[in-house]
This record gives structure tokens, C-alpha cells and sequence, in this order.
């Protein structure tokens, strides 16, 4: 018995060690130039964001968004330099009952029809001994107000131990009153409803490890490119390409995949030339520009991303990343 709890414990160790090898990312940490941060994506199915108000003063009503997304531009030495985006859907919104969700999405609170989204976007972060705060403008129904978010950072960066992703962690609340964005409740709402909500969350990022991405086959066939890419240059990289997807039927995943790894490993000229073959193939695919502009950005090419940046937003009003990066390119 001992002998196999021995096994399964070394077996677990040896799985884990390999599932956090460092080699899926470069050992320095490279940021876009001028802005000195790296670029996190939030990591909704291990965060939280969360809602309380008080009900007739002898309890709270709770409830949680359930879709939302959202950037940090990320600094590790230096926190100030940090900066979040986030865009919550009002229509995710759940408090455990139909019919209290419903009335929530009506003109006496969110009004979804007219102001589906609720946003909130740092304008900067200060920091007082060892407490952090984020100041930024908060906008509920249409109507936007600076707000001081206290937080702390539950995780610096580090590799998960399963996937090997790059996540970072925050937690924090903030308790607004719902008047300032003429979420008045109707005449029930006025009685019972207190003034103050305070909203919750706990934040995971996250660089996704684009390596364990797709199938073994595939997989193994896009680390050949990128290995002769980084070798070899751009056209032995494509040549490569053509040979591995010889009689395999493309799709934009495929094609993104190779320039999503080189981007990862920091080569990002090799990423552009292979992402300007793929745009050629798919030019309606929003996530090959991105990775693309962001490419540019890495380089210093600031004029060159600040364009597919603003053709990007102008597709997707909603993108927290494009909206961020250009903003501070600009």
C-alpha cells in the first residue's frame, strides 16, 4: 500500500513538474513600448463578480453577471502602471429568481433594452502603504461616474500548474449608491430597496499557453512551423507550413494557431508574415488582426497597430483589448 501511494504521489509530481514547464514562455518578460505593460485577457470561468442590497434592512438580495469580459494591461514591478477594462452584459444578470431578473432588466433598474452594457475602465492606480486602489470611470445605464475601487492582488504571475497559462489574480469591492446612475427602483424599489449596493469580484488573467492548444496531430505539425520560422525565416516557415497542412481542411484556428505560438515565444516579426498569409485567407477573422496589431505594438510600430487598432474597434465597439491599447498608443 505504501509502495503505490509512493508511485502515485512521484507520478503526480512528475505530471505536474511537466505540466508547468517553463519552456512554453521566453525567460525575460517583454512589454509594448511606452505603455510597459504585458497584455492579460480575464479568465471569466474563474472569476466572479458579484451584487448585494439591502432589502428592507433586515437582509440582502444578492446576485451575480454571468457574461462579461474584459483587459489588464499588467505590470508586475510596478502596479501603477496597470490598467483594467472591463464590460459587463446586464442581461446575464441572475439573483436566483426569474421574476426579480426580469424587472431588473426593465427602465426602474438597468434598462437593458437601452443600456445593455455596464462598463468600467481605470484611469489610473494608486497605491498608499499596502493599499491599492483603482480610479476609474464606472458606467451603469447610461451614466458614468469616477469611482475609487479598493483591492489587493491575490496572485502575482506565475505558470498554473495544469494548463500552463500565465494568470495573475485580484480581489476587491466597492459600495456605490444606486441614485448616481438613476437606478431608482420605481415606487416599491424607493421603500424597501437600500441606497447603497456593494459589488464584489474576484479577478482571474490570464495569457493563455497556446501550446496546448488543438490536437496532438495538429499541434505537433504547428510547432514544426514555428520551430523553421524561428530558425529559418518567414519563407521557410511558410514552405513548412504548406507541407504540414498538405491535404488538410483549413480553418481559421488552424491558421492562427501558428501565429498565436510565435507571439508567445516574442517573435513577432515571424508572427506578422504568417498572420499577413492568413488574413489573406480569411480576412473576416477579427482575432488574426488582433493578434496582428498586437504584434506591431510589441515592435514599436505604433503607427501600423494604432490602424488595425482602430479597424478593429470599428467592427467591435466592445473590445476592451483594441479600446485600451489604442487609447495609451494614441
Amino acid at each position: 500500500m505504501k509502495r503505490l501511494i509512493l508511485t502515485t504521489l512521484l507520478l503526480s509530481t512528475f505530471f505536474i513538474s511537466k505540466a508547468q514547464d517553463p519552456t512554453f514562455w521566453p525567460n525575460e518578460v517583454k512589454h509594448i513600448p511606452g505603455l510597459d505593460v504585458e497584455v492579460f485577457g480575464i479568465d471569466k470561468a474563474h472569476s466572479k463578480l458579484s451584487f448585494a442590497i439591502g432589502f428592507f434592512g433586515f437582509s440582502d438580495v444578492e446576485g451575480t453577471f454571468g457574461q462579461y469580459s474584459g483587459t489588464i494591461l499588467y505590470n508586475e514591478k510596478d502596479l501603477t502602471k496597470t490598467a483594467i477594462s472591463l464590460i459587463i452584459d446586464a442581461n446575464s444578470i441572475n439573483t436566483g429568481s426569474s421574476f426579480r431578473d426580469k424587472d431588473l432588466k426593465t427602465g426602474n433598474f438597468f434598462d437593458t433594452e437601452n443600456h445593455r452594457f455596464l462598463t468600467f475602465e481605470s484611469k489610473s492606480i494608486e497605491k498608499k502603504g499596502k493599499k491599492m486602489f483603482a480610479i476609474g470611470d464606472l458606467t451603469i445605464k447610461g451614466k458614468t461616474k469616477e469611482v475609487r475601487v479598493p483591492f489587493e492582488q491575490t496572485q502575482k504571475r506565475f505558470i498554473d500548474p495544469f494548463w500552463s497559462n500565465l494568470v495573475i489574480g485580484f480581489k476587491g469591492e466597492i459600495t456605490i449608491d444606486r441614485n448616481d446612475f438613476d437606478v431608482h427602483g420605481g415606487r416599491w424599489g424607493e421603500k424597501v430597496l437600500s441606497e447603497e449596493v456593494k459589488i464584489s469580484f474576484a479577478m482571474v488573467a490570464q495569457q493563455p499557453n497556446t501550446f496546448k492548444w488543438g490536437s496532438g496531430e495538429i499541434s505537433a505539425s504547428m510547432n514544426e512551423v514555428v520551430n523553421a520560422y524561428v530558425k529559418n525565416g518567414a519563407d521557410d516557415g511558410k514552405a513548412k507550413f504548406e507541407e504540414v497542412t498538405s491535404g488538410i481542411e483549413m480553418n481559421s484556428f488552424i491558421e492562427g494557431l501558428t501565429a498565436k505560438r510565435l507571439i508567445q515565444k516574442y517573435h513577432f516579426k515571424e508572427a506578422i508574415a504568417f498572420l499577413e498569409m492568413a488574413i489573406e485567407k480569411f480576412p473576416k477573422n477579427a482575432g488574426l488582426y488582433k493578434d496582428k496589431a498586437k504584434a506591431h505594438a510589441f515592435l514599436g510600430e505604433k503607427n501600423k497597430a494604432v490602424e488595425i487598432y482602430e479597424q478593429i474597434i470599428a467592427r467591435n465597439a466592445n473590445d476592451t483589448e483594441a479600446k485600451m491599447i489604442l487609447k495609451r498608443l494614441k
